[in-house]
């Protein structure tokens, strides 16, 4: 469809609109300005421009201006309950504490969050991250932090970011109205399209709330975009063709959202262009108009685009593979679905009879989605015990993020597995991958089998001391062992500072540790590429502010890879 043939289609329609918009100037919602629609709903620097609503109130404080009272008495409105503090998980249930944010300011809580990457490099991370985000803890002071400094909208932000839009909703859900903003609200709204949920979204409760913050113009514009999008969603393509000619009047020019809303609304053909930004409504418009979503959503990788490509029935399988493992890596996306994007993809039937390490060589996510199918396939317990540890041992020397994420994948093969005495030779790979993934009790058998039928288990012949090492620290955190002190290994890595999260839990001030550890661990590639001495100086923070779990996990993810 030509931009001529557009301008005509949509004249009548503006020719209508006279009454409608000078109704909707009256009521306060029209808009008055373009915005700037280049922000992502979840920015890679949470504190971006647009990441909050400018001239946000203060969440907590008064009001109003202090008033004077009788008797010389000064009263003023009572403040508002903090909402920073707000969170889903309590101690018992995975949260870091009340005295999480012990230590730090506002300004420094933000600048901590601030540093954090724009993707998660393994999944101990991510569930890290996630359980602070998610904690209840008593917020820290705001000093002198500007009105717009929301720690809660900061980790909403950062939740979305990385692929969690089942937390934000629920984390907003739980905001008290009287703390509730317009922007949060849209977070919410943004989260439920991400998740496929475009009725729920749609319902009148995800609009703006009222309240004393007013709408930001970018703010504004969303709300409109969704309601075309809710309309077409509705079966009703007149209304959102009303909608859209409003919104040309107003000088919106994004003629991406418009033809793709035309798409779903079978209002015209045209091709879908670049969109002005890759958001959660521009998904849920690539969704609804059963369109593929382009490669460029992708470039660079954002966690929570990356779970939608991955979702996104129309988009190439390749491409689809590779967001996905990208998304399961960093904890986005449930290693279920990987195992089903994996066993689902079509083999050319030209490609089926190419053995594994062919494979491996190939190094495509196609190529590890066929790998992936051939283990599967296997009937002979004893041929797939050692497929698979071929599988696993070819990636692991490759690329050891792609190799947990197999773990993973194959997990309920690998558990379902018969330990045989035919399989020995794979055991120390089986055995190792449960430890990887922090399955203790599923590589206990594997071990027994090595330990039945070699005498030199326990005396560091072969990769047989690395399955001792990862028992040890697995059931007895047994940093020492798994990482010894070595000074030269932290001084040959002069860009890593390691004094503050030291000290940071010498002074067991948890939040700053564990943003800290994983601001650090990023810094270095993640658990799987980190340095020995970094690692160990990182596991010893996170224990010494109580976070044993949280250690080791992180620190089985790099042994599996990096141990001999």
């Amino acid at each position: 469809m030509t931009g001529s043939k557009r301008v005509r289609r949509f004249t009548p329609a503006r020719r209508r609109t006279g009454s409608v918009a000078c109704a909707l100037a009256v009521a306060g919602t029209l808009l008055a300005a373009a915005p700037s629609l280049a922000q992502s709903p979840y920015p890679l620097t949470p504190g971006s421009a647009g990441s909050r609503s400018a001239g946000a109130p203060p969440l907590a404080g008064p009001f109003g201006a202090a008033r004077p009272g009788r008797q010389g008495i000064v009263m003023q409105d009572l403040a508002a309950p903090s909402a920073d503090g707000l969170g889903l998980l309590a101690p018992a249930e995975g949260g870091l504490g009340p005295a999480l944010w012990q230590g730090l300011s506002l300004q420094g809580a933000l600048a901590l969050l601030d540093g954090l990457p724009p993707a998660l490099a393994s999944r101990a991370m991510a569930d890290l991250t996630r359980r602070l985000l998610l904690s209840s803890a008593n917020p820290p002071a705001a000093g002198g932090a500007a009105p717009a400094d929301s720690l809660l909208l900061r980790r909403v932000d950062l939740l979305g970011r990385y692929g969690f839009p089942a937390e934000v909703v629920a984390l907003v859900e739980a905001v008290p109205a009287q703390s509730l903003t317009p922007a949060l609200a849209r977070r919410r709204a943004e989260a439920l399209l991400i998740q496929s949920h475009p009725e729920q979204a749609c319902q009148p409760t995800a609009n703006p709330p009222p309240t004393a913050t007013p709408l930001t113009v970018e703010d504004d514009v969303f709300w409109h975009k969704l309601q075309i999008f809710c309309q077409l969603q509705a079966g009703k393509p007149d209304q959102a063709a009303l909608g859209m000619a409003i919104l040309r009047e107003q000088g919106i020019k994004d003629e991406g959202f418009f033809i793709l809303a035309e798409r779903m609304g079978k209002l015209a053909k045209g091709k879908p262009r670049k969109p002005t930004a890759f958001d959660a409504l521009t998904i849920a418009l690539y969704r609804g108009a059963d369109q593929p979503i382009p490669a460029e959503a992708a470039s660079p990788p954002t966690p929570w685009l990356d779970r939608a490509i991955a979702l996104s029935a129309p988009t190439p399988p390749a491409r689809r593979l590779a967001s996905a493992e990208r998304a399961e890596a960093g904890g986005a996306l449930p290693a279920d679905a990987l195992a089903y994007l994996y066993g689902d993809t079509p083999i050319r039937a030209a490609d089926r009879t190419k053995i594994l390490s062919t494979l491996l060589a190939e190094g495509t996510p196609m190529a590890r989605a066929q790998a992936f199918q051939a283990v599967r396939a296997l009937r002979d317990p004893v041929a797939k015990a050692n497929a698979a540890a071929e599988l696993l041992r070819g990636l692991r020397q490759r690329d050891g993020g792609l190799y947990l994420s197999m773990v993973r994948a194959l997990l309920p093969s690998l558990r379902e597995m018969l330990v045989l005495d035919g399989a020995l030779a794979a055991a120390p790979e089986i055995a190792r991958a449960f430890y990887g993934v922090g399955d203790i009790r599923a590589a206990g058998p594997w071990v027994r089998l090595l330990q039945a039928n070699s005498r030199d288990l326990f005396r560091g012949q072969g990769g047989l001391a690395s399955l001792v090492t990862m028992d040890r620290l697995a059931n007895q955190g047994d940093i020492d062992g798994a990482f010894p002190a070595n000074p030269a290994a932290i001084l040959m890595n002069p860009a890593v500072s390691l004094d503050r999260l030291g000290a940071a839990a010498a002074r067991r001030a948890t939040g700053e540790t564990v943003l800290l550890a994983l601001s650090t661990l990023a810094g270095v590639g993640g658990p799987t590429k980190a340095p020995p001495g970094v690692l160990r100086q990182v596991l010893l923070a996170l224990q010494g502010v109580g976070l044993n779990d949280a250690a080791t996990a992180i620190g089985l993810e790099a042994l599996a890879v990096q141990a001999p």
